[in-house]
């Protein structure tokens, strides 16, 4: 089992959309109300992790074992019944931000409004990304890659 244990926890509650009144043309919403009213996400980061080691491992992310802290995150947001499910592509269609989508939960939990939370652990992931089965050659192939691209400011190279 990884060496990683949950050192912040944030709800975050989402702004309802406002209308924007540009100069020219008709007004418009700056979100969708879809997407206002969506279910929560639980987002997981690592901290310490760049931004490169979080892009080269964009769809080998140990999900399996941030599972495991679920039960933890439900009960700090008092969500215990709540149902999760993995998705790439959560927050973006693009799959750059994968979360954990909440079903089942309960409607106390929504007395702010709609959120999100935002998880952050702390530890040793290079275990965490064993015990999930990543392709370490895809991960350790698209770092060199990104490390070989001139076109990346070289303080992101960490």
């Amino acid at each position: 089992m990884p060496d990683l244990t949950i050192t912040d926890l944030k709800i975050r509650h989402r702004d309802r959309p406002t209308y924007v009144y540009p100069k020219y043309g008709r007004p418009y919403l700056s979100d969708t109300m879809a997407s206002y009213h969506s279910r929560p996400r639980v987002y997981v980061h690592v901290a310490g992790d760049t931004v490169l080691a979080d892009f080269a491992c964009r769809f080998d992310r140990p999900h399996k074992v941030y599972r495991t802290f679920l039960p933890a995150i439900l009960a700090a947001i008092g969500a215990d019944g709540a149902k999760a499910n993995w998705s790439q592509k959560a927050g973006c269609s693009c799959g750059c931000s994968p979360a954990f989508i909440l079903k089942d939960v309960p409607a106390s939990c929504f007395s702010g409004g709609p959120f999100d939370v935002f998880v952050t652990l702390g530890g040793d992931t290079s275990s965490a990304l064993l015990d999930n089965g990543a392709n370490l050659d895809r991960v350790a192939a698209r770092l060199d890659g990104l490390a070989a691209d001139p076109t990346i400011p070289t303080g992101l190279l960490g």
